[in-house]
C-alpha cells in the first residue's frame, strides 16, 4: 500500500511579517507578480511594494476580480504573461489564494500564498476551486506542486472580522474526525496514496490546539491582539489543517457542506460553519457516544459554531430537502463514501436529523 505525504515549500507565520515580505520572496526570483483584490490591496500595498523594493525586487500589480472562475484566471495569466514574472504571489481570501494557485501552475513559476484571514485550510494545498462567472461551483483544479511558500502575517488576521477565524476553526476540527474515518477505510488521499502517521498525527493535533486555545484566540481577535493563543490557532486553521486534510482524506463533514450548498439559504453559512455541523453528522453516524457529542457541542456554543440547522439558515428543512441533501452526499463522486463502511441515504438522512435534534436539546 502506497503512502504519500505532501506539504507546501515554506510556512512562515509571525506579527508584523508584511514589512519583511521582499526579504523573504528574493529566494524565487527577481520579479513578482502580485494578485489581490481592491479591499486588500488598500492594506497591504504601501507596506508591501516598500519591502519589495528594499530587496531589490520588481512587482507588477493585478486586481482582482473577486471570483476565481476560468476566464478571470485566463486574464491574469495573460498578464502575468507581459509582466514577464518569476513568481506568482496572491493576497487575500480563499478566491484570490485559488486565483494565484491557479495561475502560477498555468505559468510553472513559483507561488507565494499570503491569507488576509485564516477561515480555511486551503492555503498549503494544491487545489483550487473554481466558480463561474456567475459564482457557481463548477470544480476543483488539482496541481502537480503545492505553494512554494506560505506567508502569514497574524498582525492582519487579528484585524479581520473574527467571524473567519470561527469558521477557520469549524474547518480544521473536521481534519480529526475525517482523517481518523479515511485512516480506518484506507481511503486514497488527492495525491493517490493512503494516509502517513505523520498525517493523521498533525490531524488529532488540530483539533487539540483548537480546543485548548479556541476560546482565547476568538476573544483575541474580537479585540484585534495578537497572543500566543491566537498565533497558535491562526497555525492550527491554516498549516495543521492543511497538511492534515491533504495527506489523509476528507469524508462525511465536507461532504455534508457540498449537499447543503443545495438549499440556496444555506449560503448565507460559511464554508467552516457548514462543514462544524457535518462534524456532528459524522459523529452521529458513526455511532460515538452522546457525551462526545455533547461536549463538542458546548465548545462550538462557547465560539460560535452552528450548533443546529437553524443556525446554518436552513431551519424548518423539509423532508423532501433533507432528501436531496442525502441524496447528493450519496452520489458516487462525494467524501461521504469515504467512510469505514457503507452508506444510504436514509442513514445520511436520518443522521441529518439526529445532528440537529441534538444540537437543539444540548445547546439551542
Amino acid at each position: 500500500m502506497k503512502t504519500i505525504f505532501v506539504s507546501c515549500g515554506q510556512y512562515i507565520q509571525g506579527s508584523g511579517l508584511l514589512n519583511q515580505v521582499g526579504d523573504y520572496v528574493s529566494a524565487y526570483g527577481k520579479k513578482c507578480f502580485v494578485i489581490a483584490d481592491e479591499f486588500v490591496l488598500k492594506m497591504v500595498q504601501a507596506p508591501l511594494v516598500l519591502s519589495m523594493e528594499k530587496a531589490g525586487l520588481e512587482t507588477s500589480i493585478e486586481l482582482f476580480s473577486g471570483e476565481c472562475c476560468r476566464d478571470e484566471i485566463t486574464r491574469l495569466v495573460t498578464a502575468a504573461k507581459i509582466s514577464a514574472t518569476d513568481m506568482v504571489m496572491a493576497i487575500g481570501g480563499g478566491k484570490a489564494l485559488d486565483a494565484g494557485k491557479a495561475v502560477a501552475s498555468e505559468l510553472g513559476k513559483d507561488s507565494i500564498i499570503f491569507p488576509t484571514i485564516a477561515a480555511t485550510d486551503s492555503p498549503t494545498t494544491s487545489i483550487s476551486v473554481v466558480y463561474s462567472a456567475d459564482h457557481l461551483y463548477e470544480g476543483v483544479l488539482k496541481f502537480k506542486r503545492n505553494p512554494s511558500l506560505v506567508f502569514v502575517d497574524s498582525e492582519i488576521i487579528a484585524k479581520a472580522p473574527p467571524r473567519f477565524l470561527v469558521s477557520g476553526m469549524g474547518d480544521a476540527l473536521a481534519t480529526k474526525y475525517e482523517a481518523q474515518a479515511c485512516f480506518q477505510s484506507t481511503a486514497k488521499n488527492i495525491k493517490g496514496g493512503h494516509c502517513t502517521l505523520a498525517g493523521l498525527n498533525l490531524a488529532n493535533l488540530t483539533y487539540d490546539v483548537i480546543r485548548e486555545h479556541g476560546v482565547s484566540a476568538k476573544l483575541s481577535a474580537e479585540h484585534g491582539l495578537v497572543t500566543p493563543a491566537l498565533e497558535k490557532v491562526i497555525e492550527a486553521n491554516i498549516l495543521l489543517s492543511g497538511l492534515g486534510w491533504e495527506n489523509c482524506g476528507v469524508a462525511v463533514a465536507h461532504g455534508f457542506h457540498g449537499a447543503i450548498t443545495a438549499i440556496l439559504r444555506s449560503h448565507v453559512a460559511y464554508h467552516g460553519e457548514k462543514v462544524a455541523f457535518g462534524v456532528l453528522v459524522q459523529m452521529v453516524m458513526e455511532g460515538r457516544p452522546t457525551s462526545e457529542l455533547l461536549d463538542l457541542l458546548n465548545f462550538y456554543r462557547e465560539i460560535g459554531l452552528p450548533t443546529n440547522l437553524s443556525k446554518l439558515g436552513v431551519d424548518h428543512m423539509t423532508p423532501e430537502e433533507i432528501s436531496t441533501v442525502a441524496a447528493k452526499m450519496c452520489l458516487p463522486a462525494s467524501h461521504a463514501h469515504n467512510m469505514p463502511f457503507p452508506i444510504s441515504e436514509k442513514m445520511v438522512a436520518d443522521a441529518i436529523r439526529m445532528a440537529d435534534e441534538i444540537g437543539m436539546k444540548a445547546v439551542g
